[in-house]
């Protein structure tokens, strides 16, 4: 019964590698995937864009303008506190440490 803590630590590790190798294997997939789909269907040309953006002084203000809403939108939200997510992991941590210990 001693041992079984061990082998059940090497076995999640074991586990839990492989399902992170195919959660990466599959995100990069996935995200070559939409890539493709985007420059597909907008037709995007790096290339063409630059030119457009370096040409056309009105884009290019318009595309610094949207910047500055962004940023200024982002500074406005709510910061996320890093004590209370903290604390969120730590009872969902704690929580999975009893359900581990009640089946083990």
């Amino acid at each position: 019964m001693s041992q079984l803590p061990g082998k059940v630590e090497a076995w999640y590790d074991t586990i839990m590698r492989s399902f992170e190798e195919r959660y990466t294997r599959s995100m990069r997939s996935f995200s070559l995937a939409i890539s493709f789909a985007v420059v597909a269907l907008l037709n995007a040309n790096l290339f063409d864009i630059y030119r457009e953006v370096s040409a056309n002084e009105s884009k290019r203000d318009l595309i610094v303008q949207s910047g500055e809403r962004i940023a200024s939108r982002l500074r406005e939200q709510p910061a996320a506190n890093s004590g209370e997510i903290n604390q969120t992991l730590e009872d969902w941590s704690r929580k999975s440490y009893e359900e581990i210990e009640q089946n083990v």
